[in-house]
């Protein structure tokens, strides 16, 4: 029973299980899922049951003939008269096609790549198909399965967008409300990650009300609240960002969506940082620790990573940040985007810099340059912090400041950030007993903290201030 459960990706229900099971079940089945679900070795969730990542491996691993059993689950999902479903697994498309339309298409063509689940594959896959399927309507499907499953996973390829366009105007012309839905959110999605925000919102609206009536409402709700989410934390609007998130979490954990439901989670607690509660951050991160590292996903496990380090660095915990921020760079290593390394390791350096180790921050700087691929706004803003702290460090305060100005236009939409490298030099110039200098950089980190709401750093800079001003007149009177 486990094994088969293995074979769906998310939840299932009694027909899905009954379906895949090569030989009848024996003794009553709900008697048998209870007694899984008392064991802790599943979880009812709305509309079935699913399993935790770990054991839905083990048992995944130990099935003879897997190519089958994924067969029969998209002839199930095809006998329901929904394609998106077999999507929604995980699993291809082609067995479901050819039920639909009668197309002759060889299991070994495409089974081969069924257990990997990989992206490339997939597109690969639909790519396949729609040389060989007519209908418009699973044309649609497939296209919009080319888009999701691209190369450029964040889907603001110029392939993406189009594909994405051609689905909608198909699912328009054959009302598919289901392809619909999903072409409208991940339409935000891509808009969204090319700053587009007002175009995302009104696709993010659409979303839901395609999706009513649809077995995935529930889903699509989900997500269209976590990305709005996401698009209120891109605009700054942090108190506003965090209760969507509260919701996301509780609406992906009820479906059963571990992964979703902990990067609502991770982004809580970055927001905390954000808004000067690094505390709060890391009880949030101290409570989801078990369930991050009990994944294999490296994307969560460099969050959790990150948002602690950032955490730590705000309580002016700069050693534990320094040790945190090593394990930040391992975990991602172990992801497919550079980026992620490349900011780990400025960050890394930054820490370096503040504890007066110059020689290794300008290595972990050089492995940054060395990553493949050109950085993007985000990580070229943290590179000129890293050279702006360095230079600041050694004296050369001309060259810093031209850093400093590169760093503030490249972090333009990043508030925090911007004050965060003020903060640094201003620290830093301070040990060098440039308290004039240090004032300037402090004024400006005070009003920037105050935009974004972060009352806390804020009052800590002005104190900071004060102190320089204090130390200034004390040296008048003196003279």
């Amino acid at each position: 029973m486990l094994s088969y459960l293995s074979i769906f990706r998310s939840r299932v229900g009694l027909e899905g299980l009954r379906h895949v099971s090569p030989r009848p079940i024996a003794g009553p089945l709900r008697g048998a899922l209870y007694s899984l679900e008392k064991r802790r070795l599943i979880k009812r969730v709305e509309g079935g049951y699913t399993v935790h990542e770990i054991i839905r491996d083990a048992a995944y691993s130990g099935l003879a003939d897997r190519r089958l059993l994924h067969l029969k689950a998209a002839e199930y999902y095809g006998a329901m008269d929904d394609p998106s479903s077999a999507l929604e697994e995980g699993l291809p498309l082609l067995p479901l096609m050819r039920l639909r339309e009668g197309h002759r298409v060889t299991r070994e063509e495409f089974t081969q790549n069924i257990d990997a689940g990989l992206r490339l594959s997939l597109h690969q896959i639909a790519q396949e198909l729609l040389a060989k399927i007519g209908d418009e309507r699973i044309r649609g499907w497939l296209i919009y399965l080319k888009a999701i499953c691209s190369q450029d996973s964040s889907l603001t390829g110029k392939e993406s967008l189009d594909l994405l366009g051609q689905a909608l105007i198909l699912a328009e012309k054959h009302a598919d409300s289901l392809l619909l839905a999903r072409a409208h959110l991940a339409l935000g999605q891509a808009l969204q990650d090319l700053g587009e925000t007002r175009k995302a919102e009104r696709h993010y609206t659409l979303s839901p009300k395609f999706s009513k009536g649809t077995r995935q409402h529930l889903s699509i709700r989900a997500n269209v609240t976590q990305s709005l989410a996401e698009l209120w934390f891109a605009r700054e609007e942090f108190t506003r960002a965090l209760g969507l998130y509260i919701r996301a979490e509780r609406a992906q954990r009820r479906l059963g969506n571990e992964r979703n439901a902990l990067l609502a989670r991770s982004r809580m607690a970055l927001i905390n940082y954000y808004i000067g509660q690094p505390e709060t951050s890391l009880v949030i991160l101290d409570e989801m620790r078990e369930r991050v590292f009990a994944t294999s996903n490296y994307t969560l496990r460099t969050s959790w990573h990150m948002v602690a380090t950032f955490a730590l660095f705000a309580l002016g915990r700069l050693k534990d940040a320094l040790k945190q921020s090593s394990e930040w760079v391992d975990a991602a290593k172990l992801t497919n985007y550079p980026g992620y390394t490349r900011e780990a390791l400025c960050f890394r350096a930054i820490l370096l810099t503040l504890l007066g180790e110059a020689k290794k921050a300008e290595k972990c700087l050089t492995q940054a340059w060395r990553l493949r691929g050109k950085p993007d706004k985000h990580n070229e803003g943290f590179i000129e912090m890293v050279y702006a702290a360095l230079l600041t460090l050694n004296g050369e305060r001309e060259k810093a400041f031209k850093h400093y100005s590169k760093c503030i236009e490249l972090l333009e939409d990043e508030t925090l950030h911007q004050a965060m490298c003020a903060l640094i030099i201003a620290k830093l110039e301070l040990e060098k007993g440039k308290r004039d200098t240090a004032q300037a950089y402090i004024k400006r980190c005070v009003s920037l903290f105050e935009k974004i709401g972060a009352k806390r750093y804020a009052l800590q800079a002005q104190f900071l201030l004060s102190r320089t001003e204090t130390a200034n007149t004390s040296a008048t009177i003196d003279s």
